[in-house]
């Protein structure tokens, strides 16, 4: 390998800058992976230090949900959710049912958050959304506002609700051993 290959397979005119270009990316991915598994450390303490007693009902609709999800992630990639269903050989009450452990955990780690949310008085800032809009427009190379003309309410919905999980996993990383 030399500065030629670096040239036909990146945009760097050198190994040498090919070479720490994928070091860099491989200790963020590493980074990335720890931080996501102290957040899963967190989640899992958290519901196995608050048990809260939660309706069938809820549980229920919770599932629901989640099956609601995967078949309108299935036909947006243009897979019909009867054809998925037949060839994995279940139901969508299958389904539901293999959802509700899931969807209890969703629950209770959902309710705890909410509770730590008001506690603590976490809050999620125009500052916070602003500068998340600006990352996510720069990466798919648009102007914020531009980018944000564009946006859907989904997608707004879901850059809070990132932020506000990031911030209270941040707290809790912050008063916690589990690091």
């Amino acid at each position: 390998m030399d500065d030629d290959f670096a040239k036909d397979v990146s945009e760097f005119d050198t190994l040498d800058a090919y070479k720490a270009d994928i070091r860099k990316k491989a200790e963020e991915r590493e980074t990335k992976n720890a931080e996501i598994a102290t957040s899963n450390r967190i989640v899992e303490a958290l519901i196995k230090n608050n048990p809260i007693e939660l309706s069938a009902a809820l549980i229920d609709q919770s599932a629901v949900r989640m099956l609601a999800d995967m078949r309108h992630n299935m036909e947006s990639q243009g897979i019909p959710f009867a054809t998925y269903l037949k060839y994995i050989g279940k139901t969508e009450q299958d389904l539901i049912d293999g959802y509700k452990s899931e969807a209890k955990d969703r629950e209770t780690t959902r309710y705890i958050m909410n509770y730590i949310v008001e506690k603590e008085n976490i809050q999620v800032t125009q500052a916070d959304f602003e500068a998340a809009l600006e990352v996510r427009a720069a990466s798919a190379g648009k102007k914020t506002g531009d980018y944000r003309r564009n946006m859907k309410q989904e997608e707004a919905d879901y850059i809070l609700n990132t932020l506000m999980t990031d911030k209270i996993i941040k707290f809790l990383s912050e008063h916690n051993d589990l690091k």
